[in-house]
């Protein structure tokens, strides 16, 4: 019972992915100790669209399969969050510019596929950057994270912001 407990608390329920709690804590121990990581951040283009035209079952479907094409891209040793409602991090436990373009790259193709189950395939939005390129990465702290994921996910004249074409 204190097994299913422990899992159910860094577990997002609909996905069965790490959360964003999981996320906090493993972020944590990376920046804390000075450890080198690749993050990924995705994002669900069309969710909204879905919900509202075919119903928040759909839009449920929806994640699950982004989720399922994220989780069959990325390697066993890499970590995959539910970040937020269409959101979704990936952290690389290793700061390879090439290893991260390559799972971008693989998530990518995942991302193309068209879905015959549903009413649009998944298309994802996706930023991409290394440990190394952000000094303030290593210090662990949530305006850190915050700064870091906010470079991501926004900012793509930043030099932080890295589609999955380029190598970052």
């Amino acid at each position: 019972m204190v097994a299913v407990i422990k899992k159910a608390a860094v577990t997002d329920n609909l996905t069965g992915l790490y959360n964003r709690r999981f996320f906090d804590t493993i972020f944590h121990d990376l920046t804390t100790h000075q450890k080198s990581f690749g993050i990924i951040m995705l994002d669900i283009n069309g969710l909204k669209y879905v919900n509202d035209n075919y119903g928040h079952e759909a839009g449920d479907k929806l994640i699950i399969k982004a989720a399922e094409n994220i989780t069959q891209s990325v390697r066993k040793a890499d970590y995959v969050f539910r970040f937020g409602g269409d959101e979704f991090v990936v952290l690389i436990g290793e700061d390879n510019p090439e290893t991260t373009a390559s799972i971008c790259s693989r998530i990518r193709e995942k991302n193309i596929e068209p879905r015959p189950d549903g009413p649009m395939g998944v298309n994802l939005s996706m930023g991409a950057c290394c440990s190394s390129e952000i000094p303030e990465a290593k210090e662990g702290s949530i305006k850190t994270k915050e700064n870091l994921l906010s470079k991501i996910n926004l900012s793509e004249s930043s030099g932080f912001f890295y589609s999955c074409d380029k190598k970052c």
